[in-house]
């Protein structure tokens, strides 16, 4: 992986990926742990789609709980056929004329992506006040597909590489209601990609709705990126990813230094991206260079205290950092 895009790499991740998946699900339906071979023939017929993903999580799950009992092996069971039809459902509804992006499923609420969001609100720390507030997963109206549709023209027309791999890495966009969270993903459900829908509208700043969504979509899908390729060359040495906690720039809580390295990424990537949009005069000169200000800003102060770890870098991380660093010291010079 780079921080520039790269649809064929991304396209080589997901497969490896993909593969993993596959195996799990014929093992674990081998291994009598479910029954249904017509559920087993639809899952190994969608790998990459999040309820898919789910269903391999839970096999792997009921693979290490050792005997299951007649009431585990129900909720499993029900739980893979759920999988597979909310699959199954997802390709019907990806059927959009739009040429630049016509196999994402704008999701409705699905329970792969309830239990996603359970679990995020899980671990929010519990001195945040916004929890609160809570989030759910939530409907997009047609108002809402008119501005992601929006979005992705901005970024096919700014950054048409970003978007190519963003089709290979993104199967849901998915809409939340609440305050508590922003946006995120889960490896649990990889392909999915989880964006308040407050983004979907001018912010306080003065950015329009689209191009922050166009902003979410490359953080989050750069996530989903990172995700897949660390599988199969990992950033951060074994056991270094989750050590030592460091502040970072966009959580206030600390975080692993995996964490700190996929924020790097995801900073770089994001004022790489408001260096190529086009200033609307919706948006204004003001609150576009002012966003890339402090993306890269922030991107810096990530960047200094990842310098102070690289020890714990591979060489895979090694070579990310570096380019990182080299985009903030060239065409991102000048901002902040």
């Amino acid at each position: 992986m780079r921080i520039c895009p790269d649809a064929v790499a991304a396209a080589g991740d997901q497969a490896a990926l993909c593969r993993i998946v596959r195996i799990t699900v014929e093992s674990g339906f081998s291994s009598n742990a479910a029954s249904d071979r017509r559920v087993r023939d639809v899952l190994l017929s969608h790998l990459s789609h999040p309820a898919v993903v789910a269903a391999a999580h839970a096999l792997q799950r009921a693979g290490r709980s050792g005997t299951i009992t007649p009431g585990q092996q129900q909720v499993l069971t029900d739980e893979l056929q759920q999988s597979a039809a909310w699959a199954a459902h997802s390709a019907e509804r990806t059927s959009f004329d739009d040429a630049s992006w016509n196999l994402v499923d704008l999701a409705s609420p699905q329970s792969h992506l309830r239990g996603s969001v359970a679990r995020a609100l899980a671990v929010i720390p519990a001195r945040a006040e916004r929890i609160r507030a809570g989030s759910e997963v939530t409907f997009w109206r047609d108002t809402d597909r008119v501005v992601f549709w929006e979005a992705v023209d901005l970024l096919d027309g700014a950054w048409p590489q970003m978007l190519a791999e963003l089709r290979e890495m993104v199967c849901q966009v998915v809409l939340l209601r609440g305050d508590a969270i922003e946006g995120f993903t889960d490896f649990t459900v990889h392909g999915a990609i989880m964006i308040n829908q407050a983004r979907l509208v001018t912010g306080s700043t003065g950015l329009s709705g689209p191009v922050r969504l166009a902003e979410a979509l490359v953080h989050e899908g750069t996530h989903t990126r990172c995700n897949a390729a660390q599988l199969v060359r990992p950033f951060l040495c074994p056991a270094n990813g989750d050590g030592e906690l460091v502040t970072t720039p966009l959580r206030a809580d600390p975080r692993p230094l995996a964490g700190l390295f996929q924020q790097l990424v995801v900073l770089v990537r994001s004022a790489l991206l408001y260096r190529r949009l086009p200033i609307s005069e919706a948006t204004g000169v003001a609150a576009h260079r002012a966003r890339l200000d402090k993306l890269v800003s922030q991107a810096h102060q990530g960047a200094e205290t990842l310098a102070r770890h690289r020890e714990v870098l591979t060489s895979h991380g090694q070579e990310v950092f570096a380019e990182a660093m080299a985009l903030l010291e060239n065409e991102l010079a000048g901002a902040s």
